[in-house]
């Protein structure tokens, strides 16, 4: 196993896997790069996995609203609060 095989593995198995205790939601998040005007423009899709709805974004703010809506009315007002935390800038094309 190479090293950066082992430096993953390590970093995976610090990840909780233990979710009886609090309500998670899963996401599916799809981005790619489109030509806008000649410059580099990110876009994408959110999808919920368990209800299949998805939510096209164009920028980093609708990402974090199309999260909070695809949460169900019965989240906790903190959960949909954290999906509304900035995000890092779009990445950049090398």
């Amino acid at each position: 196993m190479s090293e950066s095989q082992k430096q993953e593995q390590s970093t995976h198995t610090h990840l909780s896997t233990d979710h009886t205790s609090k309500a998670s939601h899963l996401f599916l998040v799809r981005l790619w790069a489109d030509e806008v005007e000649g410059q580099e423009a990110w876009s994408g899709k959110v999808q919920h996995v368990l209800s299949g709805e998805v939510r096209p974004f164009s920028d980093w703010s609708m990402l974090a609203s199309a999260l909070r809506a695809l949460l169900p009315d019965d989240a906790p007002e903190a959960t949909k609060a954290e999906a509304g935390v900035a995000l890092p800038e779009a990445p950049r094309g090398t």
